[in-house]
C-alpha cells in the first residue's frame, strides 16, 4: 500500500497550503451557521405563535427539541448543498490554474492526490456539521429572549444527542461526498459539477418526499432522510439502514478514482484490467450491500402466544394494566405493574390482527395492534395530569402499528373520479383503471418500511391486501353503479365484471382474518345479497344467511356488526328492542352486553333526555362547564384539527352562527384533539367569533355522548335537554331547518 500511496504526506501538506488562501474554511463556516441564523430570524417574526398557552406537556429538553426542529431543514438541503459547494471548490482549486498537470509531475502517486482530496472533503463536511451544532445552540439560546418557554422545559445541553446526530449526518453524507468528488474532478469545471449536484439534490429530495425508497437510498437524499429521525434507531441499532446506505455509496470511490486516473484516455485504459477490476468488484459489493440494507427485515414471531410488555415512567405508578379487545372493550387480562414500572403479559389471540386497548388506571390508555405470535413492548411516559402521556410501541409489531396508525390515506384516482359521475368512463374501462390502481396499492404495502427497515410480515401484508380489495370492490360493485345510474345486472357491467377477477380472488365470505374490520362487515352485508331482487328486505336476508351458519367467533362478530349498525340507524326504542331480540342468537354473551349498552346510550340521547355535563378549557386555560351555558339553546360542533370533514363543515357552522347572533342560541366549537398543541396552533392562526373550547376528559365525553365519529353536531335546549344529539351536517339544508324549528322561527323561502 505504501507503494500506491507514495508522496501522501507531501500531498497532504501541499493541500493544506493551497486551502489557506482559498477561503474554504470561511465558506464552510458560513454554510454551517447559515440555516440556524435564518431559522431563528424566521422564528422571531413568527413568535406570536406563543407556545406558553399550551396547557399540558411532559417534561422536555428545550435545546434538544429546538435542535430537532432545525436539523431536518439542514440535513434536507443545506448540508448536502454545503458538500456540493465545498467539493466543487476543492477540485476547482486545481481546475482554475490547470494545476493537475503540474501536480502529476511531482514524486507523488495519483492515488495519494485523489485520497487527499477525499479526506479533506470529509474534514470540511465534519467542520460544517460542527459549526451547525454550535450555531444552533447559540441561536436557540438567543430565541429564549423573544419567546415564552413552557414551564415543563429543562435546559441541560444535550451534548450526546447533538454529537450523535452530527456523526450520523456525516456518515449519511459520505456517499454524496464521494459521488460529487468523482464528478467534480472528472469534469474540468467548477460550475458544472455544482449545477449537476444541485439539480440532483432538488430532484431526488422532491422524489424522496413521497417515496421512502428514494429518500433512504439515493445519496443526494439520504442526509435528509436521516435528519427526519433525530432520535435515530427506534430499536437501538447503531445506525439507520439509510445511514449504512450512505456509507455503502463510498464504494464508488474506486470508480471515481479510475475516472480521474485515466481521464483523457478512458478508451485505452481498459488494458489496465486490475484498476477496473477493483472498480467492478466495488460496484458489485455496492449492489449486494444495498440489496441487503434495503431488504425488509422481520423479527421472529412467538409460538401460539402474544406478549405485551412495557415500562411505565411516572411519578405515581399505577397498580395494574388492563388489556381490552376493541372496539367492544371486552376485558382480556389484568396485569400487575412491578415497583420498577415494568409489566409483562401473555395473551392467546386468535385473529391475525386485533386492536387492543391498554389502560393504566383510569387516567391513561393507549391502543395497539397485535396479532398471534407478536411481542410488543410499550415505552410509556405518564404525567401528573390525566391523559398526559407519551407511548412508543416497539417489538415485532412495530411496523404493523406504524402502518395501521397512519392518518393520511394515499391518493386514489378511482375515488376522485367517483365524485364526478358525469365524467365516469364505461364499465370496462373504469374497472381496468380500478384494477390497475388496486395493484399499485398492494405494491405500496409491500414497500412499507419503518425507519429501522422493518416491513410488514407476510400475514399483515395478506391482511392489508384483503382490506384494500374490500375497499376497491365496494367502489366497483356498489358505488360505481349508483353514480353511473346502472344496475349490477346491466349487460355492460356483467361483461366488465371478469376484469375484477384478480381483486375478487383475494376475498371470500366469512374470512376469519377479516373478522372485526368494519369495512369488511359493511361490504359483506351487501355482497352476499347483491343478486337478490330489489324489492326484498336485504338486511333480513343477510341475517338469515348469518343464522344458518354454525355459531363461531366470525359469525358472532358479523351478527354483532349488523345489529350495531341497525341499532344506530334506528329512530325509536321499539325498533331497537326488536333488533336486540335477534342479537340473542349471539354465542358470546359479551357481544350481547355491548349491544345492550349501546341501546341504553341511544335511549339516553333521545329527545328530552338531559345532556350529560362535561368540562372543558378555553384557549387561555380557564376551566369551564357546559352548565354555564344554560338559559339559551346550544349548538355544538365537535371537531378536531386533523379531521378533514371538520375543516369543511366548521366555516359553514360559523356562518350560520353569525346569521343567528341575535337569537337566543349559543354556538360552541368543542375540540377533541388529543394533541392540545395542535389545537393551540390552530387557534393562533385562525380567528373565530364563536365560542371555542377544548374538551377536558375526551374519553369521558366520548362515552357520555356516544362519539364514534366527527364532526358531530348536537342541539340542546335552554334547560340542558337534548333536542337532537346527532344533527345533520351544516351543509345539509335540514341542519338550519331543525335549528329554526327549535327556535320557533318561520321557515325560509328556498
Amino acid at each position: 500500500m505504501s507503494g500506491l500511496l507514495y508522496g501522501f504526506r507531501q500531498t497532504w501538506q501541499a493541500e493544506k497550503l493551497k486551502i489557506k488562501g482559498s477561503y474554504m474554511v470561511l465558506l464552510a463556516l458560513v454554510l454551517g451557521i447559515l440555516f440556524p441564523v435564518l431559522f431563528t430570524i424566521t422564528h422571531y417574526f413568527e413568535s406570536s405563535g406563543n407556545q406558553g398557552n399550551v396547557r399540558d406537556r411532559l417534561p422536555f429538553n428545550f435545546f434538544e427539541e429546538n435542535f430537532d426542529f432545525n436539523v431536518e431543514g439542514f440535513g434536507f438541503f443545506f448540508f448536502p448543498l454545503a458538500i456540493i459547494l465545498l467539493v466543487a471548490r476543492l477540485a476547482g482549486i486545481e481546475h482554475k490554474t490547470d494545476a493537475w498537470k503540474l501536480i502529476e509531475t511531482q514524486p507523488v502517486s495519483r492515488l495519494s492526490i485523489w485520497l487527499v482530496k477525499w479526506l479533506m472533503a470529509c474534514l470540511f463536511a465534519a467542520f460544517v456539521i460542527l459549526a451547525f451544532l454550535i450555531a444552533t445552540l447559540i441561536m436557540v439560546a438567543v430565541s429564549l429572549s423573544f419567546q415564552e418557554v413552557h414551564p415543563a422545559a429543562n435546559f441541560g445541553i444535550p451534548v450526546k444527542h447533538l454529537l450523535w446526530m452530527g456523526f450520523r449526518l456525516w456518515v449519511a453524507g459520505l456517499g454524496l461526498l464521494t459521488t460529487q468528488l468523482g464528478i467534480s474532478i472528472y469534469i474540468r469545471s467548477t460550475v458544472w459539477p455544482i449545477v449537476i449536484g444541485v439539480v440532483a439534490l432538488i430532484i431526488t429530495n422532491v422524489a424522496g418526499t413521497s417515496n421512502q425508497a428514494v429518500a433512504s437510498f439515493w445519496p443526494y437524499a439520504v442526509t435528509g432522510y436521516s435528519a427526519r429521525y433525530p432520535g435515530g434507531s427506534e430499536m437501538g441499532a447503531f445506525l439507520l439502514p439509510a445511514e449504512w446506505q450512505g456509507l455503502l455509496w463510498v464504494l464508488l470511490a474506486p470508480l471515481a478514482f479510475c475516472l480521474y486516473n485515466f481521464r483523457g484516455y478512458i478508451r485505452h485504459s481498459f488494458a489496465s484490467a486490475k484498476a477496473w477490476g477493483v472498480s467492478f468488484m466495488a460496484i458489485v459489493l455496492l449492489v449486494l450491500g444495498s440489496w441487503w440494507v434495503q431488504s425488509p427485515a422481520n423479527l421472529p414471531l412467538l409460538t401460539n402466544r402474544t406478549v405485551i410488555a412495557g415500562y411505565i415512567e411516572a411519578d405515581h405508578l399505577p397498580d395494574s394494566v388492563e388489556i381490552f379487545s376493541l372496539p367492544l372493550e371486552l376485558k382480556i387480562q389484568t396485569v400487575a405493574v412491578k415497583p420498577d414500572g415494568n409489566f409483562h403479559s401473555e395473551l392467546n389471540l386468535l385473529g391475525s390482527l386485533e386492536l387492543l386497548g391498554v389502560k393504566a388506571g383510569k387516567n391513561f390508555n393507549t391502543k395497539v395492534y397485535a396479532g398471534k405470535g407478536d411481542s410488543l413492548f410499550l415505552k410509556w411516559r405518564q404525567g401528573n395530569i390525566p391523559g398526559l402521556q407519551q407511548v412508543q410501541v416497539l417489538g415485532t409489531a412495530i411496523a404493523t402499528n406504524q402502518y395501521f396508525n397512519k392518518q393520511t390515506p394515499s391518493w386514489s384516482g378511482v375515488w376522485y373520479n367517483l365524485q364526478y359521475p358525469q365524467t365516469l368512463s364505461l364499465p370496462q374501462e373504469f374497472y381496468k383503471g380500478l384494477v390497475k390502481e388496486w395493484q399499485e396499492k398492494v405494491t405500496e404495502v409491500k414497500k412499507f418500511r419503518t425507519v429501522d427497515g422493518f416491513g410488514l410480515s407476510g400475514n399483515m401484508q395478506a391482511l392489508k391486501e384483503k382490506l384494500i380489495s374490500v375497499e376497491y370492490l365496494q367502489m366497483a360493485l356498489f358505488e360505481y353503479p349508483v353514480k353511473k345510474n346502472l344496475e349490477l345486472k346491466d349487460t355492460a357491467i356483467q361483461k366488465a365484471l371478469p376484469v375484477l377477477g384478480p381483486v375478487l380472488a383475494t376475498i371470500e365470505p366469512f374470512d376469519s382474518t377479516l373478522s372485526g374490520w368494519p369495512s369488511y362487515s359493511a361490504f359483506l352485508r351487501k355482497w352476499l345479497v347483491m343478486d337478490l331482487p330489489a324489492e326484498l328486505d336485504k338486511d333480513s336476508a343477510y341475517l338469515a344467511i348469518l343464522l344458518q351458519r354454525t355459531p363461531d367467533k366470525t359469525r358472532d362478530r358479523l351478527l354483532y356488526d349488523l345489529s350495531l349498525s341497525q341499532l344506530q340507524t334506528s329512530r325509536d326504542s321499539i325498533s331497537r328492542a326488536r333488533i336486540l331480540q335477534h342479537a340473542f342468537n349471539l354465542k358470546d354473551a359479551r357481544f350481547l352486553e355491548s349491544l345492550q349498552k349501546e341501546n341504553d346510550l341511544l335511549n339516553r340521547l333521545r329527545l328530552g333526555q338531559p345532556a350529560p355535563l362535561f368540562t372543558a378549557y378555553t384557549y387561555d386555560n380557564k376551566p369551564v362547564s357546559i352548565d354555564s351555558l344554560r338559559g339559551k339553546y346550544l349548538a355544538i360542533d365537535v371537531w378536531a384539527t386533523w379531521c378533514g370533514p371538520c375543516r369543511t363543515q366548521s366555516p359553514i357552522f360559523e356562518r350560520i352562527a353569525a346569521k343567528y347572533k341575535n337569537d337566543p342560541i349559543q354556538f360552541l366549537a368543542l375540540s377533541v384533539d388529543e394533541d392540545r398543541n395542535a389545537w393551540n396552533r390552530h387557534m393562533v392562526s385562525n380567528s373565530s367569533k364563536i365560542l371555542q373550547w377544548h374538551a377536558d376528559d375526551i374519553e369521558g365525553f366520548s362515552k357520555m355522548y356516544g362519539l364514534d365519529a366527527i364532526p358531530r353536531f348536537i342541539l340542546i335546549d335552554p334547560q340542558g335537554r337534548f333536542i337532537n344529539a346527532q344533527l345533520p351536517m351544516p351543509d345539509n339544508p335540514n341542519f338550519e331547518l331543525l335549528l329554526r324549528q327549535a327556535l320557533g322561527l318561520k321557515g325560509e323561502e328556498g
